[in-house]
């Protein structure tokens, strides 16, 4: 399974200026392609950003295209059992040096069996997970 990160999925719904942009939608092409996905998680924070950029009114709908099938698949991971058990899955990402928020992305992409994670923020995962993590480019690069 490849997992996509939520600076993959925020250039192609907000940030369209960047100059990764053009990169970040041929590699965004494939990833559907192939059948990419991406976490709860990436779309909730997803959600957040489109919140912060005066686009709250546009969530609901992103939300139904994610879950209608019209962009990528959205994986759930399993949920814990009681919040003691959800603590400690975090801490032991915290412990590697993981924000929160990537921790998150990090237990789900490992709890689905991701091989790939695709990020423009390699440095946050790199040698903290067991997936794979390139960027965009290079998951053009390395081909199917």
């Amino acid at each position: 399974m490849i997992v996509v990160d939520t600076d993959v999925l925020a250039i192609h719904h907000i940030f369209r200026r960047d100059g990764r942009f053009e990169v970040n939608e041929r590699a965004y092409e494939e990833l559907r392609r192939r059948e990419g996905a991406t976490t709860i998680h990436n779309l909730m924070e997803l959600c957040g950003l489109f919140a912060v950029a005066g686009m709250g009114n546009r969530i609901a709908a992103l939300i139904n295209r994610y879950l209608g099938g019209a962009e990528l698949r959205v994986e759930f991971p399993r949920y814990p059992e009681d919040w003691g058990e959800f603590v400690e899955v975090l801490v032991g990402y915290l412990e590697r040096g993981l924000s929160y928020g990537d921790a998150l992305v990090a237990a789900a992409a490992e709890d689905l069996g991701a091989e790939i994670l695709v990020t423009w923020n390699k440095r946050h995962f790199s040698g903290r997970i067991s997936a794979d993590v390139m960027t965009p480019e290079e998951f053009l690069a390395a081909g199917p």
